[in-house]
């Protein structure tokens, strides 16, 4: 009988730990949503959450819908045994200005590990404006970089032209040379006697 009571309570004893192990083999819990998500027209956004494991590695699947358009997926996200993951959801393309409710959904892909109950949340998206993102704004910045361009090749035009550097004694040569032909411009030069002036002043002589 004694024996029989043993083997009774190492049974019961054994149940009692398995409960709790097997229990642990399908925690998985989604923590830290995207509360401060940012996103604008130009880049879009993304979406980061955790999920904290307290059993087996496993993968995950994650689906965001905007009402009940899908916006953005991840697939085959890694969550560590027994550790905490952080799951990122790029989403370049939600660009469209606006506010959204959207609906993040995990699905597990061991049917050993899943959610503990709670394998969606919502979060609140603000798309903001983007100036890049509008078209327009690249042609005005090209007409204001061809604009300053053609400014400064008048500018160079109009700019007279640096003599290039001359030695003390060129420059002295030349100062030289500049009086030289002023003081040339100004003595009066004796005109040449002309021919019948030779002719008369011959015959003076003659007579004398």
């Amino acid at each position: 009988m004694r024996y029989v009571k043993t083997v009774i309570a190492l049974a019961l004893l054994l149940a009692v730990l398995a409960a709790p192990m097997a229990e642990s083999d399908a925690d998985l819990t989604i923590t830290d949503t995207s509360s401060d998500a940012k996103f604008d027209t130009f880049n879009g956004g993304s979406l980061s959450f955790k999920v904290k494991n307290t059993g087996d590695a496993c993968t995950i699947d994650v689906v965001v819908k905007n009402g009940s358009k899908v916006v953005g997926t991840a697939n085959d996200c890694p969550i560590p045994a027994e550790d905490t993951a952080t799951i990122t959801v790029n989403m370049k393309d939600f660009n469209v200005a606006g506010t959204y409710d959207l609906v993040v959904t995990c699905t597990s892909d061991d049917p050993g590990n899943t959610f503990d109950g709670m394998d969606h949340f919502s979060v609140h998206v603000v798309v903001d404006k983007n100036v890049l993102s509008n078209w327009t704004t690249y042609v005005v910045i090209a007409i204001a970089v061809i604009a300053i361009a053609i400014i400064i090749y008048i500018k160079m035009r109009e700019a007279p032209k640096k003599k290039p550097d001359m030695t003390f004694e060129q420059l002295e040569e030349e100062r030289k040379a500049k009086m030289a032909s002023k003081a040339e411009k100004k003595s009066p030069k004796t005109p040449a006697p002309s021919t019948e002036r030779k002719r008369y002043l011959s015959e003076k002589k003659k007579k004398e």
